[in-house]
């Protein structure tokens, strides 16, 4: 294996969003496009209950492909400093899917926050809209607990799984 190039990464998920993490591997996307729909939905959850504005969908995927091209480029520079002399690299699938869950709910939820702080403040809700950083800070945190739980759940019962493949099949024959 050979370094990765960290702005070729970052230039895909700038454009492709989730889909850019395809260029390390199947694994690190697959735990990308979990990640990006279980935090999306725990994230955008309470927002869209409680909440009367929604931000467009053009800047949501304008800001979610801002952070992906920054993650793309942090995934490089991860995956070319645990690069060893031989060429060989550890899976970073499972750092992917533990660090991203954190940044990805606080990008969500914070751009989120300042939208609708935006938004209250222009209807002349002043009070609402000076809570909502507060409100924000306390659901990003809880939601941060539950998206973790909720993926290591989930990223287990695909371990199972492929374990299950691999004494059916044999090993390396799932993929």
């Amino acid at each position: 294996m050979k370094k990765k190039n960290r702005v070729f990464a970052a230039i895909l998920g700038l454009v492709l969003g989730p889909l850019g993490t395809i260029y390390f591997g199947w694994t690190v996307f697959l735990t990308t496009l979990m990640t990006y729909f279980i935090v999306s939905f725990l994230a955008l959850l309470p927002v869209y209950l409680f909440f009367p504005y929604r931000i467009p969908p053009v800047w949501y995927g304008f800001i979610l492909n801002v952070f992906f091209g920054f993650w793309g480029f942090m995934l490089a520079s991860v995956y070319n400093k645990l690069l060893d002399e031989n060429g060989k690299t550890t899976n970073i699938a499972a750092l992917n899917l533990v660090s991203m869950t954190g940044w990805l709910v606080r990008v969500i939820l914070w751009s989120m926050g300042l939208y609708l702080t935006v938004m209250l403040f222009l209807d002349g809700r002043w009070v609402i809209a000076i809570l909502t950083p507060i409100l924000i800070l306390f659901i990003t945190r809880g939601i941060e607990d539950v998206a973790i739980y909720f993926i290591l759940i989930v990223g287990g019962f695909l371990g199972y799984q492929k374990k299950l493949i691999d004494a059916v099949l044999g090993p390396g024959q799932s993929n």
